[in-house]
């Protein structure tokens, strides 16, 4: 009875998974009536490949960019592949399309050992990012196999893993005969990391040329190195990484050896040396003219990260196109003069700065970035809504650093520019003033002047007095006469403490009528978080400029006998002598606070 039964049940399950799979094909069938399902399979594979292609290259960035190891959990190794999940017609054109699964990200030996498979010949990408404590799971013996197996068609390695594991894979990679498609090789010891360990060994020494024929990109982040070692004989490099070492300084090599080695890569278009040049000696106060330039015909973007001196050392032996993009970075004080000068030949034969913003921070840290390309009247009016943009010229120094002054005398390179912005985040009476006569006189057609933070009578009298000419004598003219627009944005206009006169509202307005009165007025006031303004003192400014631009904030400071009548101090001691207990924490003081 039972036996009879289970057969007959059998029998309609057998019927229910025939009707099942009848609904199924009738369903893609159904679904190949669709308007998407018109594309050919070929387009559809180029689609997946672009999807496909920008994770990769966006999960990259990410692990690459990180600085902290829990980047390695929050992503997802290939969550392109949802496409594959949409309906079984789109799977089967994934599952048939091998250069999708030869972008790989990841370490885990299951999936690394998947995803070559699945990709069958195709040339392979790979980025693997081992976290600090890297168990033993065979996870590095997998990315061996791969790297020792499929070496032949291996376009792409980007490894950051430590020491002891970059030296495993690149002996792998060295002992096969050649990796003939190999373009890029990214090789990082993450900070997580990073030690000074004397010890550490020579990874890129084992690199040769004659293996990578086909390398264009060398990254090479916090290994021991040096520059006469074969790898950098590459001449088919266009981009060239370098972030070096304390503990690799004395085996760097000369400085001679670094113009040898940039001297045979003619064809580089990215160079960003960060601390990889050889120190000048510390006697040296002040670098000497160059013998000879190295000439970069391709050069497109170059990036400096040193102490001054030695950053103005490598600056002034490079002679670059007139389209090269500068980000310097100058770690010390010393070689400020130095670096303004070199910068002053290079920015001489290069194409004219348009825009120039220069900034003064709190981490006593001061800024230049300049843009060629001129500010349309839609980002000047935004200047300060929108963020600035990286520019072609970018140079970071300490604030102590005599970089401007040597940067702007007596020099006409800057004529050119029509947007000046200055950006203060400190007081600006102290330390540092602003040489504003130099400054204006260096960029004498501006259009427009953004100005950020609190300003001193300085820049009112540098507007308003008048040039003198080259024989010192007083002339007719004021300084910058087109400009047109003024931009002040987070400025004190008026104190809360009426008798501490002068007000900068009052030198500002002064100011406005003298440029009237000498034929070349401000057009447009642009007034954005100024503090202790009202609508009668806006009115005050309208009288004078005819388009007055404000947001209407009245952010009106508080005096300081206010504040320290809020402030009960009985209550503050009261903790100390027994006047008052303390009765715990408070969660709606705590949520007051942010």
């Amino acid at each position: 009875m039972v036996s009879a039964q289970a057969s007959a049940r059998k029998v309609i399950e057998a019927d229910i998974e025939e009707h099942v799979q009848t609904i199924i094909q009738l369903k893609r069938r159904l679904n190949t009536h669709t308007e998407i399902a018109r594309l050919p399979a070929e387009i559809l594979s180029e689609v997946f490949l672009h999807i496909c292609r920008h994770t990769y290259e966006t999960q990259q960035d990410m692990l690459f960019n990180a600085t902290s190891d829990t980047y390695y959990l929050r992503i997802s190794p290939a969550s392109w592949i949802v496409v594959a999940h949409i309906c079984h017609a789109w799977r089967e054109i994934a599952l048939s399309t091998p250069r999708l699964w030869s972008y790989i990200v990841g370490t885990q030996q299951a999936y690394l050992n998947e995803l070559v498979a699945r990709s069958k010949k195709a040339p392979l990408h790979i980025t693997a990012a081992f976290p600090l404590y890297t168990p033993s799971d065979g996870r590095l013996q997998a990315l061996e196999q791969i790297v020792t197996s499929h070496t032949s068609r291996l376009v792409e390695l980007y490894l950051s893993a430590s020491l002891p594991m970059i030296r495993d894979i690149c002996q792998k990679l060295c002992d096969t005969a050649s990796a003939p498609l190999l373009r890029s090789l990214v090789l990082c010891e993450p900070l997580s990391h990073h030690s000074w360990n004397t010890d550490s060994p020579h990874i890129l020494r084992s690199l040769s040329p004659q293996a990578l024929p086909a390398l264009h990109t060398l990254d090479s982040r916090r290994l021991k190195f040096a520059w006469d070692e074969p790898i950098f004989s590459a001449t088919a490099l266009t981009k060239l990484v370098v972030y070096g070492r304390q503990d690799s300084q004395d085996v760097m090599g000369s400085f001679e050896s670094l113009l040898i080695a940039l001297q045979g890569m003619t064809f580089l278009e990215t160079l960003e040396l960060d601390d990889a040049i050889p120190k000048l000696p510390v006697d040296i106060t002040s670098i000497l003219p160059p013998p000879r330039k190295i000439t970069l015909p391709h050069l497109q973007h170059l990036s400096i990260t040193s102490n001054g001196p030695d950053c103005a050392n490598l600056l002034g032996h490079l002679f670059a196109p007139k389209q090269t993009i500068y980000h310097l970075t100058s770690r010390t004080q010393p070689g400020g003069p130095d670096l303004a000068t070199v910068l002053k030949d290079h920015l001489a034969s290069s194409e004219p700065l348009r825009a120039i913003r220069l900034e003064r921070r709190l981490n006593m840290r001061q800024v230049l970035e300049g843009r060629r390309v001129p500010i349309t009247e839609f980002e000047a009016r935004n200047l300060y809504t929108s963020p600035t943009p990286s520019g072609d010229v970018h140079v970071d120094l300490p604030m102590n650093a005599s970089f401007f002054a040597p940067l702007f005398n007596d020099t006409i390179i800057f004529h050119g520019v029509q947007t000046l912005e200055i950006a203060v985040s400190q007081d600006p009476n102290r330390d540092y003033p602003w040489a504003w006569q130099e400054l204006f006189a260096a960029m004498p057609n501006i259009h427009v002047l953004s100005l950020g933070g609190d300003q001193t009578h300085a820049l009112t009298n540098a507007l308003s007095t008048p040039r003198h000419d080259d024989q010192g004598s007083i002339t007719r003219e004021l300084p910058l006469p087109q400009l047109e627009v003024l931009k002040l944005r987070d400025i004190r206009l008026l104190s809360v403490d009426a008798d501490r006169p002068p007000e900068f509202m009052d030198l500002l307005i002064d100011c406005l009528i003298a440029r009237c009165h000498y034929g070349v007025p401000v057009a447009e006031l642009h007034l954005k978080r100024c503090r202790n303004t009202l609508w009668e003192d806006v009115g005050r400014l309208e009288e004078v400029v005819a388009d007055v631009q404000w947001d209407g904030i009245e952010d009106m400071e508080e005096e300081e006998e206010e504040l320290e009548e809020d402030y009960c101090f009985d209550d503050y001691d009261g903790i100390w002598d027994g006047g008052h207990d303390y009765n715990g924490f408070d969660e709606d003081d705590y949520d007051s606070w942010y």
